[in-house]
């Protein structure tokens, strides 16, 4: 056993000395943050999101996630990937440098997996047939947003790797294996296929996490021991980088009823009192709010939000509109209202999503400088509107604030080929998905809008429908879209609401 010990020790301290990250200037010290360490804070910050609520519908893999987004960066001990900083190559395991043609690391790393690899993580998965655990590998490869290219499953050694590289993939394999000790899961490959997509989009994210500032270089030298690294260096690292961003759960304000999110209504109309009195059902729900202009439905639609968010049907909200101006009209009402649906001290963001976002004084008014921390109401009244820096950084990110406004492109982007769809899809799924104006989008965008309901029931996520007029076509089409999403028969009217 301790012969075991020492081994596994010398085989870690050879692939420490792999960089993964790289300091552009001279003269900083440590030079590189090494491969080894970097797969490790990225399993860390996979580890604090699952504990935020982030993988939620993928619970039987808890056991094994953090070990599989640590596989995230196999593609970096490569030959191909550490020729590209000289000054760090690796020679004691691949000799003098000589370079060779390769693909991105993401590819090689999942060709390192499917073709050199399987025999160590099968065991992982025992009920897993082959195929499914690679369509799961593809997803961890994937993590820059994009899948990894194929390779023909006869070629052991396409571009970019060889014997070499292939020995070093399978040393990481096993040290990552003894450091995080994942137990085996029971996973059929119909399930492997739906949990592939929540398993990119988490790693997308931990990925950017773990690469943040939060995580600093850390010397090779420094490093007696991979698990205390993890439990004492990589894991609190994870949280304080977690918080920092805005990730961070807010718990919801109890429902108190429409006073209770807009003190300033005194008379309901009819929609708004139906949102705060119909029954809901328990499953994902799609309610649909067709009333005339000046009826009262953003407020109704929010009410009906609120209480899925109060009955723990969901964490956040995003409301896409047609167009830049409307996305910012919609947002700055709801800046004044939005702290109502959490706890007095909960500290969401909420953020706008669209191509000019960063042009809008009243969002970027409320962009907090980056470090700082986010603001808690002191519970007598709500705290004005605020966002994370990290949040405010891109139409991605702003999907993952606990309340974002946007054009509907920026959701309609995670049902299309389109890059980081999965991380977009994450995003949602946490989220009760509001669309207002459904009548003023064209034929394309009506597929593009059944597809994102579709796929937004299959994740367990709840919608919210506003048209001042839908014809019986349009609204059949999206009803069968989410129906199908569920995958129960389109079911009956029932006062608005449909399950």
């Amino acid at each position: 056993m301790r012969e075991s010990t020492v081994r596994m020790h010398d085989l870690s301290k050879s692939l420490l000395t792999f960089w993964g990250k790289a300091r552009p200037l001279a003269g900083h010290s440590p030079a590189f943050h090494p491969a080894l360490l970097h797969c490790l804070d990225v399993a860390a910050a996979s580890k604090v999101l699952i504990d935020e609520g982030w993988a939620a519908g993928s619970e039987e893999l808890y056991p094994v996630l953090p070990f599989l987004t640590a596989l995230h960066d196999i593609g970096k001990f490569s030959r191909g990937f550490q020729q590209q900083c000289p000054e760090h190559w690796p020679e004691a395991s691949y000799g003098t440098l000589n370079r060779v043609a390769t693909e991105r690391h993401d590819t090689t790393g999942f060709w390192l997996l499917q073709h050199h690899c399987l025999d160590l993580l099968e065991p992982i998965f025992p009920e897993l047939p082959r195929q499914g655990l690679l369509g799961l590998l593809r997803s961890v490869a994937g993590h820059h947003g994009r899948p990894p290219l194929e390779s023909a499953p006869e070629n052991p050694f396409p571009l970019g790797v060889d014997l070499t590289s292939a020995r070093v993939a399978r040393e990481v394999v096993t040290c990552l294996l003894a450091t995080l000790a994942p137990r085996p899961v029971a996973l059929a490959r119909r399930r492997a296929l739906k949990v592939s997509w929540p398993v990119a989009g988490l790693i997308n994210l931990a990925d950017w996490i773990g690469s943040s500032s939060h995580f600093p270089y850390v010397a090779a030298t420094d490093i007696q021991d991979l698990s205390v690294y993890f439990d004492e260096h990589a894991i609190p690292r994870a949280y304080t980088a977690v918080e920092a961003v805005g990730l961070r759960a807010a718990l919801p304000r109890a429902f108190t009823g429409l006073g209770g999110l807009f003190p300033g209504i005194a008379k309901p109309s009819p929609v708004q009192v139906w949102a705060e009195t119909s029954q809901l059902p328990q499953r994902p729900l799609l309610a649909l709010i067709e009333d005339v202009t000046g009826g009262g439905k953003t407020e109704a639609a929010m009410v009906l939000a609120h209480r899925l968010l109060a009955d723990q049907r969901g964490e956040g909200i995003f409301v896409g509109l047609p167009t830049m101006a409307t996305a910012g009209a919609m947002f700055a009402r709801l800046s004044d209202s939005y702290r109502h649906l959490f706890a007095h001290d909960a500290a969401p963001s909420l953020a706008l999503a669209h191509g000019r976002a960063h042009l809008d004084g009243r969002f970027t008014s409320t962009i907090l400088e980056s470090g700082a921390g986010l603001e808690i109401s002191d519970g007598a009244s709500p705290a004005s509107s605020q966002c994370a820096a990290w949040l405010a950084d891109g139409g991605r990110k702003a999907l993952l604030a606990q309340v974002g406004v946007g054009t509907l492109d920026q959701a309609l982007l995670s049902v299309l080929p389109a890059r980081y769809a999965a991380l977009r899809q994450l995003a949602l799924s946490r989220k009760v998905l509001i669309i207002d104006e459904v009548h003023a989008y064209d034929h394309y965008m009506q597929a593009e809008l059944a597809a994102l309901l579709q796929c937004h029931a299959a994740a367990g996520g709840s919608a919210i429908l506003l048209s001042a007029t839908l014809t019986l076509a349009l609204r059949n089409r999206l009803m069968n879209a989410f129906s199908s999403g569920l995958e129960v028969n389109r079911p009956g009217f029932a006062g608005g609401c449909f399950a």
